[in-house]
């Protein structure tokens, strides 16, 4: 989902914006805390890589197994997320979340930031649940239309554009690649659908490529903050 923050993006970017802007070209730019707490950068664009920090690797580990999945079902599913990764032409920012799995268009000077947590899975009202990998996707998706086609998606991501979804570009992205991937990664069966509207919850999965819930850790989410069922992710 989108995420339509009323404060500046200087909040996403520790009081500065420079910060969260890739000195060394075009390709997803990873952000973390290092081992003495300092907010550092590593970009990746594709490649069968191992990196120490267990954020780091998950979005390497998402983009891996999307891409593998996708490609093994033939159907589309995670293309986005290889393209923000392997097109060297786009920039986008990840950042560790912290209310929610996001993408947020306006942070790091407009050029544009996921908020993703790797075992922040998404329950639809209908039962369904999309592994962290899969809503990564989603905001993938966002991302990259942002980037390809950004007078298009400024217009469609306004609010109450589709009684339905929300906005346009919601419904664009939730009956498009969402179906597409969370077929190629097996959450859905044929002639399922992850849902026809923009609700959902998030839940704790096992990991980042389950949509198998953790109880206990769920019910521990929830009690901290208070879960109710809302148009996220």
């Amino acid at each position: 989902s989108e995420k339509y923050y009323s404060w500046s993006p200087y909040t996403y970017c520790m009081g500065n914006p420079i910060n969260h802007i890739d000195p060394d070209g075009n390709t997803v730019v990873i952000w973390y805390n290092n081992d003495a707490g300092k907010k550092v950068s590593y970009s990746y664009s594709g490649g069968d890589i191992t990196h120490p920090n267990s954020f780091v690797q998950s979005v390497i580990t998402a983009y891996q197994y999307n891409k593998a999945n996708g490609l093994k079902a033939g159907n589309g599913g995670g293309a986005s997320t290889v393209a923000i990764v392997e097109n060297t032409n786009i920039k986008v920012n990840v950042m560790e979340a912290v209310f929610e799995n996001s993408y947020n268009p306006n942070a790091a000077r407009g050029a544009g930031s996921i908020y993703w947590k790797s075992n922040w899975g998404s329950q639809k009202d209908n039962g369904i649940v999309n592994s962290p990998a899969t809503v990564f996707d989603h905001e993938a998706d966002h991302a990259l239309e942002h980037k390809t086609n950004t007078q298009e998606y400024e217009v469609n991501r306004a609010r109450g554009s589709d009684s339905q979804y929300q906005t346009k570009e919601e419904r664009r992205v939730i009956t498009g690649s969402e179906q597409k991937t969370s077929r190629a990664n097996g959450e859905t069966r044929s002639g399922q659908v992850t849902r026809r509207n923009h609700n959902g919850k998030t839940v704790i999965t096992k990991g980042v490529t389950s949509n198998v819930i953790d109880r206990q850790k769920t019910q521990e989410y929830e009690k901290r903050n208070k879960a109710v069922w809302t148009s996220e992710p």
